[in-house]
Formats: structure tokens, C-alpha cells, sequence
């Protein structure tokens, strides 16, 4: 039961990102200034520039807006050109590591995702009717995925893998950097607040009460600023990296992370033994693998010289946007932790 469910989420991701990646390799052949309206756009004419460059290779608003248009306008143009960047910079590190796939590999694949679609009911010429390209558009289009995929596959270790799944406890405190709370003011009170923890006789008593009264994080109002047990993946990455070097009992500086600044205590730490994966390990690799095609390109992207341009090509950040979204009720360093590796049942 467990595989079949798996193989249903690999298929609706694949559907999706495909659609994304044949639209990306069509613009990238075909890149130009837009043909379907007027030459007094203003608009259009606004968005022939150089949109961002990767490692020094240029991506221009011709290529984003031709992928908008063809995905029916549905897709932001901000996304398009994010998933762009990210294309760019994998392709880029897979090519430095001199890693590539052969056309065995990518048959031998292909074949998985043809009988997958047929165990979920579907058929291989339905889900390329849907995306409207044909099976050997199909194939070239899948291509780069398998290659990543299958560096992944080889790459991942059982150690980091089992690391990946312990568990820590913690609470925080998150003062909110917005529209209503500068940067200054966030860091100068998480400070303040930090130099009166540190001297409590009680900290975790007072982490507590300072939780309640101070944080800006739906957990402070109703846990005390508790999150629960969580692993590396149900966090945003700089608040993970933080909490899982603490020792129980121990406190971190403050943290800022795209929502604002933390201050972090670890209460409790719950490693995941060789044994509990071993008992899961297929399930588990295939569930840690699906996280790190989705993190992968982001970290890619953080370490690559990626240089963001405004519609008149002045740099305006070299930082991805932070994705906007509505308000879920999660604490906003909570990720959905139905997407764990080892969340779901067997």
C-alpha cells in the first residue's frame, strides 16, 4: 500500500514539473522577443531584457514570458523564472561533477513510469495528451530529472539518511521581521530579550513565560513556544541547522530565518536508530530521496553566482525570493510534516 501511494505522488509530481520542464527546454530553443502582441506593449517590451544570470549565463524575461504564455498565464512569471534559475544551476553542478545517465537508464526509467501510471489507473498516451507533447518530447523532457535523480540515488548515503530522520524538541521564541516590525527593531529586542534569559536561574521556566508573553509565533500563545518533536525536513533549513546542534537544555543565539528572528531551546532529542530503518529502509530512502530532488535545486542555487535584474537589468538581490502563501495556522518556521520521510504508514 505504502509503494502505491508512493508511486501516485512520483506520477502527480512528475506531471506537474514536466509540464515546467518541456515548456523550459522549448523556450530556452526557441528564445526571442515575444511575436504574439502589439510592438506599443509596453509590457512586453519592458520584459526583453536579462532577467537573472547563472554562474555568468544569462536568462532573459523573452524566455519567462514565452514559458507564461504557453502555460496559459497560469504559472507567476516570478515561479517561471525561479524554476529557470534552479534548472540552470543543477544543470550547471551536475555538469562540474561530470555526471550523466545513459540512454539504458533513462529507457529503464521510462518503463517504471509507464507501468506506475498503469497501476494508478492511467496510461502513458492519457498523461501525454493531457501535457500535450509527444512521447519522444516526453522522453527529452524527462531526461534531466532522471539525471538528477539518479545522481541523488547514488550519492545518498544510509548514514546520512538515518541522521536525517532524528528527532529533536524544541521551543522558540520568533520576533517577526514585516510590515509592522523592521529589521532593527526585531533584532534589537530578540537581543534584549537574550541577554535576560541568559541570566534566569530556571531558563526553561523562564523560555516559557518569555515565549507566552513575547513571541510572535502561533506556539507561544498555545504551547509556550513548544513545537514538538520534529526532524531536520518539517523545519525551514537555517532554524534545522540550529536546532539540531544544540544540546538538551541549551539555548541558541538568535536565528534569522525568512520569517524573522528565534531564539531556540532544545528540550529533547530522539535519535533514529539503524535498526527503525532498516525495518522501513526501501520507504524511507524513497521518501528522503523525493525531499532532496525538492531541496536539492534550492541549495544548488544558494551556492551558485545567481544575480537577479529588474525590468530595467539593475541586480536587485542575489537571495530567491521567499515564496508567499496564506496563513495556514503553523508556527511559521513548521514546514508540512506530512512530507517527513518516514511519515507516512506503511
Amino acid at each position: 500500500m505504502h509503494s502505491w501511494r508512493i508511486s501516485l505522488f512520483a506520477i502527480g509530481l512528475l506531471a506537474s514539473l514536466l509540464m515546467l520542464s518541456f515548456c523550459l527546454n522549448a523556450a530556452e530553443e526557441k528564445a526571442g522577443p515575444a511575436s504574439d502582441e502589439g510592438p506599443g506593449d509596453k509590457a512586453d517590451a519592458a520584459k526583453t531584457g536579462i532577467a537573472a544570470t547563472v554562474n555568468g549565463n544569462p536568462i532573459t524575461w523573452a524566455e519567462v514570458d514565452r514559458i507564461h504564455r504557453m502555460m496559459g498565464g497560469k504559472a507567476p512569471k516570478e515561479a517561471i523564472l525561479e524554476r529557470l534559475i534552479q534548472r540552470r544551476a543543477v544543470r550547471d553542478y551536475l555538469d562540474e561533477k561530470g555526471f550523466e545517465v545513459d540512454q539504458k537508464l533513462i529507457d529503464e526509467e521510462m518503463k517504471k513510469i509507464e507501468e506506475s501510471l498503469v497501476k494508478s489507473g492511467r496510461s502513458l498516451e492519457e498523461l501525454l495528451k493531457s501535457l500535450q507533447i509527444t512521447e519522444e518530447e516526453f522522453r527529452e523532457q524527462t531526461a534531466p530529472s532522471i539525471r538528477l535523480g539518479k545522481y541523488l540515488e547514488k550519492t545518498i548515503t544510509d548514514e546520512e539518511v538515518i541522521e536525517s530522520m532524528g528527532q529533536v524538541r524544541a521551543s522558540h521564541i520568533l520576533l517577526l521581521v514585516d510590515d509592522k516590525n523592521s529589521e532593527e527593531e526585531a533584532k534589537k529586542r530578540v537581543e534584549e530579550i537574550e541577554k535576560e534569559l541568559r541570566s534566569a536561574k530556571d531558563l526553561k521556566a523562564a523560555f516559557a513565560e518569555t515565549a507566552r508573553k513575547e513571541s510572535q509565533g502561533p506556539s507561544g500563545k498555545t504551547s509556550d513556544g513548544d513545537l514538538g518533536l520534529f526532524n531536520r525536513f518539517m523545519m525551514v533549513k537555517p532554524f534545522s541547522d540550529v536546532a539540531f546542534n544544540l544540546e538538551i537544555g541549551q539555548m541558541s543565539t538568535p536565528v534569522r530565518t525568512q520569517f524573522g528572528y528565534h531564539l531556540i531551546y532544545v528540550t529533547e532529542r530522539k535519535p533514529f536508530t539503524r535498526k527503525e530503518y532498516e525495518e522501513r529502509k526501501d520507504s524511507i530512502r524513497r521518501g528522503y530521496t523525493g525531499l532532496r530532488m525538492r531541496m536539492f535545486p534550492m541549495e544548488v542555487v544558494a551556492e551558485a553566482d545567481v544575480v537577479r535584474y529588474d525590468e530595467e537589468e539593475k541586480p536587485v538581490s542575489e537571495d530567491a525570493p521567499e515564496p508567499e502563501g496564506e496563513d495556514t495556522g503553523k508556527d511559521p518556521a513548521e514546514k508540512d510534516k506530512e512530507k517527513s520521510p518516514g511519515s507516512a504508514e506503511e
